[in-house]
């Protein structure tokens, strides 16, 4: 079975892109441009999402908040962000973990070993 994952970016071109690199991967993916639309994706997909890839400064809400309310749908997702801009945003782990962050700009290679680097780690 393929993993799913759901992707979040509103830069239309780079989700295109991100798209087609993971789907050339094998990967289910579920695209949206936006965090609502991610949600309603999160909320009406029948299977298990194995993972949330999301930009961290969208219109509507940035990519930490986004990720707490798909939490909410699909709890203990693994989640990477991306961003142009620093991970010093990002938020400390219970355990004083760092979050998953790939910086933009990425190759394919480098988000298909990060995804399945986060993916290994929940099996």
């Amino acid at each position: 079975m393929k993993e799913t994952i759901l992707v979040v970016e509103d830069d239309t071109s780079i989700l295109t892109h991100m798209v087609m690199m993971l789907e050339r991967e094998n990967f289910f993916v579920l695209p949206a441009s936006k965090p609502r639309h991610a949600l309603d994706l999160a909320k009406k997909h029948n299977s298990k999402i194995s993972l949330l890839v999301t930009d961290m400064i969208m219109p509507e809400m940035n990519g930490i908040d986004l990720a707490d309310q798909v939490r909410l749908v699909c709890p203990f997702v693994p989640c990477i962000f991306i961003s142009g801009y620093s991970d010093e945003n990002l938020p400390v782990g219970p355990n004083g973990e760092s979050p998953d962050f790939l910086p933009k700009p990425f190759t394919s290679v480098s988000l298909v070993l990060k995804v399945r680097e986060v993916l290994a780690r929940g099996e």
